[in-house]
């Protein structure tokens, strides 16, 4: 009798834990050397966060820009902050120019978290290099939350499965993209699998946010129609019909990029 009282609850809790309202609206805001020449685009940025409901901007953040701009991103996290908007930065690995890790824990310790692409699973670095980079920054962050963003997954199911499920224990929260032109389950329906059974062996479900693109080989059309927060409306009723997996917590919608999103 205890056992069944104990997995009723455990089921509720995660019913419970599934069912909350989404959490996050991220930007990921592109082009950081040109907006910060531009005060308007900067004003527009802000403007169009507030208007669709952002708490997150992601920064594409590189040595260059910090090398340029070094007193710019104290000045934009306290802007962003005035409004309850949270500031992240996106760092990668296979980056076209990536930082000493000595300079990432320097310049990265006032972000409120860090956005990690793995974009592409076989033709970028091995994973182990991505495992390494990973440990070593969160030794050098401690305490600072990661979200892992997982692109173009071109291997077999089980390898991902082990990739994720580094990702998960490494993180608080992963973002997967659906790069198509409308909602397309089947797209994203094999990496969501794989985080479901990454979470069956979890006391909690795997905080899983998706990930759209505004440029006009995607969803550029779409946002004509729609808010980015509609978009996301349509994905999560068709995933409530049609996938629903239990072990699968939906926190939100993150888009990709406010280059296009706002103009600048």
């Amino acid at each position: 009798m205890m056992k069944h009282l104990l997995f009723l609850m455990a089921v509720l809790l995660r019913m419970a834990l599934v069912g909350q309202p989404s959490a996050t609206r991220g930007l990921l805001v592109d082009r950081l050397e040109a907006l910060s020449c531009d005060s308007t685009g900067q004003a527009n940025v802000l403007e169009y966060a507030q208007a669709h409901g952002v708490n997150r901007v992601y920064l594409y953040l590189s040595a260059l820009w910090f090398s340029e701009n070094p007193k710019a991103l104290d000045s934009m996290i306290t802007e962003y902050h005035q409004r309850g908007v949270a500031v992240w930065g996106i760092v990668s690995p296979s980056s076209f120019e990536p930082m000493p890790l000595e300079q990432y824990a320097q310049n990265l310790q006032a972000l409120d978290g860090i956005f990690l692409e793995y974009e592409y699973w076989a033709n970028g670095d091995p994973f182990w290099k991505y495992k390494w980079f990973v440990s070593r920054l969160r030794y050098a962050l401690p305490g600072k939350p990661f979200v892992h963003y997982i692109g173009w997954p071109a291997t077999g199911f089980n390898a991902m499965v082990r990739r994720l499920r580094f990702m998960v224990k490494h993180g608080e929260e992963i973002t997967v993209h659906l790069y198509r032109s409308d909602i397309d389950l089947s797209f994203v329906k094999p990496r969501l699998a794989a985080l479901q059974k990454v979470g069956a062996s979890r006391r909690e479900p795997v905080k899983v946010s998706m990930l759209y693109s505004s440029e006009p080989g995607y969803m550029m059309h779409k946002l004509q129609k729609y808010t980015p927060q509609e978009i996301h409306q349509q994905f999560e009723q068709e995933y409530q019909e049609h996938l629903q997996y239990p072990n699968l917590a939906l926190q939100g919608w993150n888009w990709f990029k406010a280059s296009d999103m706002v103009g600048y």
